[in-house]
């Protein structure tokens, strides 16, 4: 498996952000990570990409912590909610800071810029972006590496139809070729349409992992699917 979780449990305080999370994320599909805000989702991808300590368990990347990965870039690609843009710099500069700083030679910019369909604005300032335009050179700089790794946290905010449907082709695509996506969201209409497998994540516990066409017939399938299994949820937590 490419990524692995296990036993992953993370507690800020008084409060658990996740509850012994274990999970075999497989190479060749897009895996949704689907749940309700405050779930635990970004906490998880944030465990996995060592951006935040578990109090205790493991997530790896091809068997290895992601601190431990000889060249993480080249493993696993990004692109996280907040991530920060100068607004005064173009697409391009903000593209070849970053592949710069991950030793990335400067015409992989204009290869991925032209991957996210953002060449024809990437002499623009950032600040002029749409805030979906926005999610896309997120993307691109999560590409330079060549990753077989995508880690996504819910990169459908702020898309237009289009924009979806074009995000849904991009993960078919990037699996298709053997690689793994692990995408956040807590849309479900989009999930139902655009993974191969689905982890629901609730109060910080993984409630199901299980192919979509299992999990569901369609969207409203999904739906039930989902309320269904939080609904049945207790609510008290340690």
């Amino acid at each position: 498996m490419s990524v692995v979780f296990r036993s992953v449990t993370k507690r800020f305080g008084e409060s658990l952000a996740l509850d012994g999370v274990s999970a075999d994320v497989r190479a060749g599909a897009v895996t949704a990570l689907l749940g309700n805000n405050g779930a635990g989702k970004s906490t998880l991808l944030r465990v996995l990409l060592g951006l935040v300590a578990p109090t205790s368990g493991s997530a790896t990347v091809e068997g290895s912590a992601y601190r431990d990965l000889p060249h993480p870039t080249r493993t696993v690609g990004t692109a996280l909610e907040g991530a920060g843009f100068h607004p005064s710099r173009s697409g391009r500069d903000h593209l070849r800071m970053l592949a710069r700083a991950a030793a990335v030679a400067d015409n992989r910019v204009d290869e991925v810029l032209d991957l996210v369909d953002l060449a024809g604005v990437a002499s623009k300032k950032v600040g002029s972006y749409s805030f979906g335009m926005r999610q896309r050179l997120a993307l691109a700089g999560g590409l330079l590496g060549g990753p077989n790794v995508l880690v996504l946290d819910e990169p459908a905010n702020g898309l237009d139809p289009r924009g979806i449907r074009w995000l849904r082709q991009f993960l078919r695509d990037f699996a298709d070729r053997g690689n793994t996506a692990l995408v956040s969201s807590h849309a479900l209409a989009e999930v139902a349409v655009g993974a191969d497998e689905v982890m629901v994540l609730h109060r910080g516990r993984l409630l199901a992992h299980s192919p979509v066409d299992e999990m569901s017939s369609g969207r409203r399938g999904l739906e039930e699917s989902f309320f269904a299994l939080i609904e049945a949820e207790p609510d008290g937590r340690m």
